[in-house]
C-alpha cells in the first residue's frame, strides 16, 4: 500500500472511532431538558410521574406524590397500609418553637373507618387537648405544652391515627385544615406552617381487566375469564364444554372377509389422537336382495 493510502484510511479509522466517543461526551454534558408523563396507578404501582430528556433520552420516574419539603416549618402527613388497615402519620419538622397548635382531620367515609389515635413524642397525652379516639369528621387534634419553659422546639411525631379501609381502591379524601390560630408560640404570634399531605390517594389503582378465552380441547374443557393485564387476577366468567373428537377414517389395517371382522384405524383430525374399530365381517348377498335395492 503506497503511503498516501496507509494515512488515508489512518484517518478514515480515526474519524469513525471519534464518533460514538462524541456522543458519549454529548451525552455526559447534556444540559437536560426533561418532559413528564404521568404513569397511572395499577393495581401493582402508584401513580409516577416519568421526566424523559428530549435531548439524550435521559429517563427516570418518581412518585407522583413525592412531597418538596420546605425549608421552613412543616407538617408532614404520610401513609401506610397494612392488613386492611391505612396508618396516618403527622410529623412535625423544622420547629422554630411552637407552643400550641391546631388541626381538623378529614377522610372519606365511604373509604376510611376511624379506629384509633396515638400521640407522638412532640406532646404528651396530657398536653392534647383531644385525648378520645378519632369518631368526627373531621376530626379535631389540639395540643399546647403545659410550661412555657418546656422544649418547644421539639421535632417528631405529632401523632398516629389508624382507619379500616372500607373500599381499597377508592380516593381516601384525606386533608388537613387548620384553625384560625393553629401554630402559635409562646409570645403567642402565628407560626406560618406548610401542611404537606399525601394521603389523598390510594397507594394502588384499580385493576384493568380485558376478556380471554381458553379454547376447549376435545377431552377437556375451557374457559372464558375476566383477566387483570397487570397482575393476571382471574374471574371465571364462563366454562366451555369440551370439544369432543372428529374421528376420520385414517386407514383399513385389517380389512374384514366373509368369515372375520376387519380392524379400521380412526384419527381426530384435532388432537391426533387414535383408535382402533372393529369392522364387521361381510355379508353374502342373496338373489332376492337384489330386487330390495331402490334405483333412482
Amino acid at each position: 500500500m503506497r503511503p498516501k493510502s496507509v494515512l488515508a484510511a489512518v484517518l478514515c479509522l480515526s474519524l469513525l472511532l471519534s464518533i460514538p466517543l462524541a456522543g458519549s461526551i454529548f451525552a455526559a454534558d447534556c444540559i437536560h431538558s426533561y418532559e413528564t408523563t404521568v404513569l397511572k396507578a395499577t393495581c401493582l404501582n402508584k401513580e409516577q410521574i416519568q421526566y424523559t430528556c428530549r435531548l439524550c433520552g435521559d429517563s427516570y420516574t418518581v412518585p407522583a406524590d413525592e412531597p418538596v419539603l420546605p425549608d421552613s416549618c412543616y407538617v408532614l402527613m404520610e401513609s401506610t397500609k397494612k392488613d386492611g388497615q391505612l396508618t396516618v402519620t403527622a410529623t412535625m419538622e423544622n420547629n422554630p418553637g411552637i407552643h400550641s397548635m391546631r388541626m381538623n382531620f378529614h377522610y372519606n367515609p365511604e373509604a376510611l373507618r376511624p379506629v384509633s389515635r396515638i400521640n407522638g413524642d412532640v406532646w404528651t397525652d396530657r398536653e392534647c387537648w383531644t385525648s378520645t379516639p378519632p369518631t368526627g369528621n373531621p376530626f379535631p387534634y389540639t395540643a399546647q405544652y403545659s410550661s412555657i419553659t418546656e422544649d418547644n422546639t421539639k421535632n417528631g411525631l405529632i401523632c398516629t391515627l389508624v382507619f379500616d379501609i372500607l373500599d381499597d381502591t377508592a380516593d381516601y379524601g384525606f386533608k388537613v385544615t387548620l384553625d384560625k390560630k393553629p401554630f402559635i408560640d409562646h409570645d403567642s404570634n402565628i407560626i406560618n406552617v406548610a401542611i404537606i399531605n399525601i394521603v389523598g390517594k390510594s397507594e394502588l389503582g384499580n385493576h384493568e381487566y380485558e376478556q380471554r378465552t381458553v379454547p376447549p380441547t376435545c377431552t377437556e374443557a375451557g374457559s372464558v375469564n375476566s383477566v387483570c393485564i397487570h397482575c393476571g387476577d382471574t374471574a371465571l366468567l364462563e366454562t366451555l364444554p369440551p370439544a369432543g373428537h372428529q374421528w376420520v377414517l385414517t386407514e383399513e389395517i385389517v380389512s374384514p372377509t366373509f368369515e372375520d371382522t376387519g380392524v379400521a384405524l380412526y384419527t381426530c383430525k384435532d388432537c391426533n389422537d387414535t383408535k382402533e374399530e372393529i369392522l364387521p365381517a361381510l355379508e353374502h348377498w342373496r338373489k332376492g336382495d337384489l330386487n330390495n335395492i331402490l334405483i333412482f
